[in-house]
C-alpha cells in the first residue's frame, strides 16, 4: 500500500492565518498471509482558520474524512464519509 500527507500554513496578518492538512491512505487489498481487508482507501481534509492575539490563538477547523470499505463484490467499495466542525483555542507560555 501506499500513504502521504502534506500540511501547510500562511499568514494573512499579524493575526490571521489559515492552515491545511491532507491525508491519504491506499492500502494493499490484502494482509500479509492473503486475507482481505476491510478497508480500501481513505483521505481526511482538515482546512483551519486562525486569530492569534499575543500568547492566545482561536482556530476555526472542519474536518472531511472519507473512506472505502470493501462490499460483497470488490468492484463495488462502499462510501462513507462524514465531517465536523472543531473550535480550538491555544495558550502559547
Amino acid at each position: 500500500g501506499w500513504g502521504a500527507w502534506a500540511q501547510a500554513g500562511v499568514n494573512l496578518s499579524p493575526r490571521w492565518s489559515v492552515w491545511g492538512f491532507a491525508g491519504t491512505d491506499d492500502p494493499d487489498d490484502t494482509d500479509a498471509d492473503g486475507n482481505p481487508l476491510d478497508r480500501t482507501n481513505s483521505v481526511q481534509l482538515a482546512p483551519m482558520l486562525r486569530y492569534q492575539a499575543g500568547p492566545l490563538a482561536f482556530g476555526l477547523e472542519w474536518l472531511h474524512s472519507r473512506t472505502e470499505w470493501s462490499a460483497a463484490l470488490p468492484a463495488a467499495p462502499v462510501e462513507r464519509s462524514g465531517n465536523q466542525i472543531i473550535l480550538s483555542a491555544l495558550y502559547a507560555f
